[in-house]
């Protein structure tokens, strides 16, 4: 099983933040732009799992209203979501395991 530790990137992220704003931290050009770049690659993991969190509770809610009005019309929508978001999350899982 694939552990992503969105807590820990987070921290990571602080930290980064913490660092870009010493004095100096532009002093070293090499060294600032790897952990501008190491920043931006947490971002995009970050925003990349909060959409694939909000997908799937909207995939639920949708689910949620087809039983609640046994409206079998919104199931072929359901389930070009879910496909869509497998894929994502299965591309967010391939990313993290090359990491």
């Amino acid at each position: 099983m694939i552990h992503f530790d969105v807590a820990g990137l987070s921290k990571r992220m602080q930290e980064i933040d913490a660092i870009c704003q010493a004095e100096g931290f532009w002093e070293d050009r090499e060294k600032a732009q790897t952990l501008l770049k190491e920043k931006k690659g947490i971002e995009n993991r970050i925003n990349t799992y909060n959409k694939l969190k909000t997908d799937l509770e909207d995939i639920t809610v949708m689910i949620e209203l087809a039983e609640e009005e046994n409206d079998e019309s919104i199931v072929p929508e359901i389930e070009e979501a879910y496909d869509r978001l497998c894929r994502e999350a299965e591309t967010m899982r391939i990313s993290v395991l090359l990491d």
